[in-house]
């Protein structure tokens, strides 16, 4: 599809979902509007980002307890097998246990130079039971940058994960990158948009295939 085409010059980072509708309320300091269902998943796109990049959600019910699905985000390495065109992701460094650097490349089909990211990714565990991971690009002497790549930058990247019942997690995944470089904002907005539901489907295989 044209999406899953349009990623490869970007970015980002879950079992079958099921078909019905959730209702998920606008945060309290942005404002959400549905641009589209596809396959049990709900999409969001914001009106209030910073710039003219479009920030988007999307949300869905994941068949599976939330140990199964944090199990799959929390292993870096394995990230690729479901990642659309990520080539690798790792672990740069373990500030503690629940703040970590990682590092992630992405492939992009020529003649676009492929793309790479350093970010800062934060596990939050809530008393009602409920984690979210929240991702932002830092800068770090652990990776410069380098010639072959473009740096892009995470602006805001979210995974929340909400325990339902003891086999069922509502997981919402917001995503808001800029990939630099010159590509124009059309295409830019169409992967934007399209992200969240390839992702999303990868890591739904990923529990999946692990249950």
């Amino acid at each position: 599809m044209l999406r899953s085409a349009l990623f490869a010059v970007l970015i980002f980072q879950i079992m079958p979902v099921s078909g019905q509708t959730l209702a998920v309320e606008p945060d309290s300091q942005t404002e959400w509007q549905e641009v589209e269902t596809s396959e049990g998943i709900q999409v969001f796109s914001s009106n209030l980002s910073d710039g003219p990049i479009i920030k988007v959600k999307a949300v869905a019910v994941i068949e599976a307890g939330i140990a199964s699905v944090r199990e799959v985000i929390e292993d870096v390495a394995s990230h690729a097998d479901w990642v659309p065109y990520l080539r690798q992701s790792s672990i740069l460094e373990k500030t503690s246990v629940r703040e970590w650097l990682l590092y992630s490349e992405f492939d992009a089909p020529w003649p676009a130079r492929d793309r790479d990211f350093v970010y800062r990714f934060i596990i939050s565990e809530h008393a009602d039971g409920h984690i979210e991971y929240t991702q932002t690009s830092v800068e770090s002497p652990a990776m410069p940058e380098q010639k072959k790549y473009v740096r892009g930058l995470l602006i805001d990247g979210q995974y929340k994960l909400v325990p339902l019942t003891e086999n069922r997690t509502q997981v919402e995944v917001l995503f808001y990158a800029d990939p630099r470089g010159s590509l124009p904002l059309w295409i830019v907005n169409i992967v934007e948009r399209g992200f969240p539901i390839d992702a999303l489907q990868g890591l739904m295989r990923s529990v999946a295939e692990a249950e």
